[in-house]
């Protein structure tokens, strides 16, 4: 019993080691796995897109288009704002280009997955939009929950440690109260034989004693 329980708590020691080296580890993955998601060319201004699922954490816009030589270039060429289908009130990226100064890039997102929809917004002769995920992305462990994870663990361990030393001290009083008893009693009123057999109970016991690793009595 008392190995069983030691090798329970050496375990759960261990699970806290390990979750502290896992979790402070975890992060992107670095792959140019790169697969075709949607794209859209040429649509009107003020263009809502058909929602689309990303499910992968890292994904991009690759964007391109020709500039409208009538448009100024201080004037907007091309704007697309991308909203999460949970909350379509609020843009959270963008791209937002005027006139030559750059008319084609990427735009990385990173931690975001889920469904999602562009407004387009162009003064352009034509563009393109390809949404591409990393198929080898994975999410990010948030950092935020290392700490409390690790904390739980901790306590988990304090309070089975002390439960056990509680149990053991508490086994060690009653073991050796009953070993008292015995050697007691062989050194009274017992007959010869009577103590005899007594005096081989106690050494029994105190055999088993010293092999559970109990104090010495």
């Amino acid at each position: 019993m008392i190995r069983m329980r030691s090798s329970i708590f050496v375990l759960l020691l261990t699970l806290s080691i390990s979750l502290f080296a896992v979790t402070s580890g975890i992060a992107f993955a670095s792959s140019d796995n790169w697969s075709e998601v949607v794209r859209f060319t040429d649509e009107g201004t003020g263009f809502q897109t058909e929602p689309f699922t990303i499910d992968h954490v890292d994904w991009r816009i690759r964007w391109e288009y020709e500039p409208d030589p009538e448009v100024p270039d201080e004037h907007p060429a091309l704007h697309v704002y991308v909203y999460a289908q949970e909350a379509p009130g609020t843009w959270f990226e963008s791209i937002r280009k005027n006139g030559t100064e750059e008319t084609s890039g990427t735009l990385y997102i990173h931690d975001r997955n889920g469904t999602f929809f562009l407004i387009i917004i162009r003064a352009v002769q034509s563009y393109t939009l390809i949404v591409e995920q990393n198929l080898d992305s994975i999410p990010e462990f948030p950092s935020w929950k290392i700490l409390p994870l690790i904390l739980l663990v901790t306590i988990v361990v304090t309070a089975y440690r002390k439960k056990f030393t509680k149990h053991s001290q508490i086994h060690y009083r009653g073991f050796h109260s009953f070993l008292s008893f015995l050697r007691n009693l062989t050194n009274k009123r017992a007959s010869s034989c009577a103590r005899a057999k007594l005096l081989r109970i106690w050494i029994c016991l105190k055999g088993i004693s010293w092999g559970t690793g109990l104090k010495s009595i």
